[in-house]
Parts: structure tokens; C-alpha cells; sequence
């Protein structure tokens, strides 16, 4: 199982792609679960969209299989729960994975997450071109109708 490094905590990720655990090349879905929960709210989710996207999941920081260190570091020490240090978390895990260009799926928690970093985070990342999949608490079938719906080549475009 893979973990990244970000800030001093490691943090698990895992790809969900027909190609199984490994990009495509395919539009990359980012997926944010909630308060409390883990990337395996999504893993149902992902498989079922997986043959028109690359499905990234990950675990966001002291959350599932992203356990915080045991003894604080210096750089742990001064990480804070606050909903844009996890909006600095996301952008640090699209710059350490090399993606430009996402779709950000988002739940309660993560979706605010996801809204904190187009909104107020993008301007650090111009790099990034991110579409706002969902603003608010969704069920998956929603997000099934939604991707239905799209084309099968996504246009991103700029916010500049």
C-alpha cells in the first residue's frame, strides 16, 4: 500500500484505474471523504468510474490508514485542523504526484475541503486546473449521474 510524505505525516493514497493501481493517463478524479471517515467511503465509487477516469483516493491527514507520528516533530507540531491546512495538504499531494489537472469529488467535510482550495489555494497553484465536481454532500448516485452526463473528453478551462 502506498504512502507519500507530506508535511511529516505520511499519508496513504491508493490509484484505482483499469490498469489497476497505476495512472492511465486517463482524467485524474481526486476523491475527499469526510470528517472521520477514510478513502474507503469511495472505493465503490471509484471502481465504477474507473473505466472513464483515473481514481486517485487518499486518506486525509490523522484520518484512516494517515496516522499521525506518535511524537510531534517540529513540522507536526505546528500542523493545525483547520480546514485550510488540509486545503495546503491537498495541494501538496497534487504537486508531489505531478498532476496538473483534476476533478475534485468531494463529502461533507472534503467537499469544503475541496471548495477552500479552488476558491482560496489556486491562486499559489496556477499550475492546477481543477474542476469542482461537487460543492456539497452528495450520495455516490449523484456523482454517477453527474459523470453520465459529461463527455468523455473533458474540457478544463482556466480561472484566470
Amino acid at each position: 500500500m502506498p504512502y507519500i510524505s507530506l508535511r511529516g505525516v505520511e499519508h496513504y493514497y491508493e490509484w484505482l484505474t483499469t490498469a489497476g493501481t497505476v495512472p492511465t493517463g486517463k482524467p485524474a478524479i481526486v476523491f475527499l471523504h469526510g470528517w472521520a471517515g477514510s478513502a474507503r467511503y469511495w472505493e465503490s465509487t471509484a471502481q465504477a468510474l474507473s473505466n472513464r477516469f483515473d481514481c486517485l483516493l487518499y486518506d486525509m491527514r490523522g484520518f484512516g490508514r494517515s496516522r499521525l507520528p506518535l511524537l510531534p516533530t517540529p513540522e507536526t507540531a505546528a500542523l493545525t485542523y483547520d480546514l485550510e491546512t488540509y486545503a495546503d495538504d491537498l495541494a501538496e499531494l497534487l504537486q508531489a504526484l505531478g498532476l496538473e489537472r483534476v476533478i475534485l469529488n468531494a463529502h461533507s467535510t472534503g467537499a469544503s475541503i475541496a471548495k477552500l482550495f479552488n476558491t482560496y489555494k489556486f491562486a499559489d497553484y496556477k499550475e492546477h486546473v481543477i474542476e469542482l465536481l461537487q460543492r456539497v454532500c452528495t450520495v455516490s448516485v449523484k456523482t454517477m449521474e453527474i459523470i453520465q452526463q459529461m463527455p468523455d473528453t473533458v474540457e478544463h478551462q482556466s480561472l484566470d
